[in-house]
């Protein structure tokens, strides 16, 4: 975008809302929370007109560091997002005691170094209480990689957990739960390809 668009005009958004289609018109609602915009020049003047219709459909909206807010999210996809593919098991079932426990070294942390590598200043025990707190309000909900990996469907695991491998290479920070996970996700992609 950068190459049509000044910087300052380049709008960023997130949400914490978790939907995904049940049937074509039916949509299932698993849980949500606020939604957060800003520029990713960290300017956050001019969205008065963006925040007011936010706020009047009820989305909560918030200027806020987006780079931060963004990563807030990532630490709740990957957290989630894979795991529920693998075990193929509503978000809910990703917050149990023994599942945190396999999965919070291997991914959890890895993601909170690499953000740190990153400039973001995330404190890890706070993260943990953050994503298990947003899993406990989404128990019910699904992750679109799970649906993706139910139907047989190519992932958008690249767009998340391969963002820590990623960011991990630039910043030299090793990641190898992810790079597993991402492995783990394509070659549940091929199998349900064949």
């Amino acid at each position: 975008m950068k190459e049509f668009v000044a910087e300052k005009k380049i709008v960023l958004g997130t949400t914490q809302h978790n939907s995904s289609i049940i049937e074509p018109g039916l949509i299932h609602h698993g849980g949500g929370g606020k939604t957060y915009i800003g520029s990713i020049t960290g300017d956050g003047n001019g969205f008065e007109a963006i925040e007011e219709t936010f706020n009047k459909c009820g989305l909560n909206r918030n200027i806020d560091n987006i780079q931060r807010r963004i990563w807030e999210k990532l630490f709740v996809h990957v957290s989630a997002s894979a795991l529920t593919a693998i075990l193929q098991t509503k978000l809910g079932f990703s917050g149990g005691k023994q599942t945190r426990m396999v999965f919070s070294a291997a991914v959890d942390q890895e993601a909170v170094a690499v953000a740190n590598a990153e400039g973001m200043d995330f404190e890890e025990d706070k993260i943990a209480e953050d994503v298990h707190r947003l899993l406990e309000k989404a128990k019910d909900g699904y992750t679109s990689i799970y649906a993706d990996i139910r139907d047989g469907r190519k992932t958008e695991v690249d767009t998340i957990s391969g963002a820590v491998v990623s960011a991990s290479r630039r910043n030299y920070v090793a990641a190898p739960g992810h790079e597993f996970v991402v492995g783990l996700i394509h070659a549940l992609e091929d199998k349900g390809s064949t």
